[in-house]
């Protein structure tokens, strides 16, 4: 047999074995293996550590030949597709795996890892789904490797895809669920319980309704050149972002798109305080910020939920409280509606406009003069209202003695021309003051945390 009869018999049993390969691997996603399974027969296969992350370089399936104990396997387990992007010295190879969508290689000299980290993008029709890291102390990689890992990725592909179809089904089961709870349309409270256990989902917990309002949700989608399959997928990247929220707050909880809004019921922990929830708002707020950095949101939060009928008056108080946020002209804000007091109340039954030329005609003359003067008398009135008059706590909220804080509020009643002791006036600033806390949110823009009332 001469030498290309060799290389040619050795060609068919790597395609042989190629083949067998991906029906091995096929076959598995077919059957309904998880992904941790497939990861840990390809990476036997390939005699390397395989990592598999999500778009967003969240850990999907995690496998090591030879590392078993945690430490070494949290050690491993670490390295991250995202490296890559946060070492100036390798944006060629971002580009090559983001942009054109084809394989990179980290040496081990070049990352300063002991091992040589090649890097795959999980791709369907452009959109990039994953990431596959292959862990190799050696660089070079046989013709049956390459093919292998190739096939391994089409494979991770064809799981991703399986679990995004089953993903989008239970999606469409909650969102139907949460449409039903917030409407108060279901027969009875037992019923309502029971359907949430059937998807998974724990009811009895205490929870708050969340609203999240896409700002300049028409300008934004005509960005996107009007595509709407291209905003949907926008639209899943901050579903996404919201997901990632609740995981930090270590908060359960459900979340359906609405048009231009997000809808959010969130769980609350056993004695845990409502402004945990404004807290997790405001993380959300940064988060998106952060990864659109020409999207703000608003958030209105409605009351806590006792019972499965309080959903309906919790996702009516978050409309309400956003239709205060976009009746004052304001974006990037989180109200709670417990919050806003009467104001909410007056704002169903006033004209918006009403209550900015009220607030100018309380606080005009001490806005003017702060204008002027740089100075801060109307958020020294805030902070004697949110202290009850107590002019030591006052004090130190605003950071001042209480002695300069004494001539700062004699100094409001001079300029503004009232007294603090006449009961319908303090209501009446008090009041103006709740519009003032909102009409102020965006005066940074930078903020990416937004302001809270």
């Amino acid at each position: 047999m001469n030498q290309e009869e060799v290389n040619l018999q050795a060609q068919n049993e790597i395609l042989k074995q190629s083949v067998a390969i991906h029906e091995q691997l096929t076959r598995m996603v077919l059957n309904g293996e998880d992904m941790s399974t497939i990861a840990c027969t390809a990476g036997k296969i390939i005699g390397g550590t395989v990592i598999v992350e999500d778009q967003f370089f969240r850990p999907y399936a995690y496998f090591s030949p030879t590392m078993t104990t945690e430490k070494e396997q949290a050690a491993q387990a670490s390295f991250s597709a995202r490296d890559i992007f946060s070492d100036l010295r390798h944006r060629h190879l971002a580009t090559t795996l983001i942009q054109e969508k084809r394989s990179v290689l980290l040496p081990a000299e070049s990352a300063k890892k002991p091992f040589s980290r090649l890097i795959y993008p999980i791709t369907v029709s452009q959109e990039i789904l994953g990431y596959v890291t292959i862990l190799k102390t050696s660089c070079e990689l046989t013709e049956l490797d390459q093919m292998t890992l190739e096939c391994m990725v089409t494979v991770f592909a064809l799981k991703m895809m399986q679990d995004r179809a089953v993903a989008e089904v239970e999606t469409r089961f909650k969102g139907d669920f949460v449409d039903e709870l917030i409407a108060g349309n279901f027969n009875s409270e037992v019923s309502i319980i029971e359907r949430a256990r059937y998807i998974g989902y724990n009811l009895n917990q205490p929870h708050q309704v969340m609203v999240i309002n896409i700002d300049n949700f028409m300008r934004l989608f005509e960005q996107h050149g009007q595509d709407k399959k291209q905003f949907l997928h926008f639209k899943k990247q901050l579903c996404e972002a919201v997901s990632l929220a609740l995981d930090v707050y270590s908060r359960r909880g459900m979340i359906t798109a609405k048009s231009d809004n997000f809808i959010v019921l969130t769980a609350l922990e056993e004695n845990e305080i409502p402004s945990g929830t404004v807290d997790l708002a405001q993380n959300i707020q940064m988060r998106i910020n952060r990864q659109f950095s020409h999207v703000t949101v608003s958030i209105g939060i409605g009351r806590i939920c006792y019972s499965p009928r309080d959903f309906y008056l919790s996702y009516q108080e978050a409309q309400r409280a956003l239709k205060v946020i976009k009746g004052l002209n304001q974006n990037n804000v989180v109200i709670s509606f417990d919050r806003l007091g009467i104001l909410g109340l007056l704002f169903n039954a006033a004209n918006q406009q009403d209550l900015l030329v009220f607030m100018q005609e309380q606080l005009g003359e001490l806005l003017k003069y702060d204008a002027r003067h740089k100075s801060q008398l109307v958020e020294t009135l805030h902070f004697y209202f949110s202290c009850d008059g107590n002019v030591q706590n006052a004090a130190r909220a605003a950071a001042v003695t209480p002695s300069g804080f004494k001539y700062r509020i004699g100094k409001i009643c001079e300029i503004g021309g009232f007294s603090l002791k006449e009961p319908n006036k303090r209501f009446d600033l008090e009041m103006a003051l709740k519009i003032w806390c909102i009409t102020k949110a965006c005066e940074n823009r930078e903020n990416i945390t937004g302001v809270t009332l």
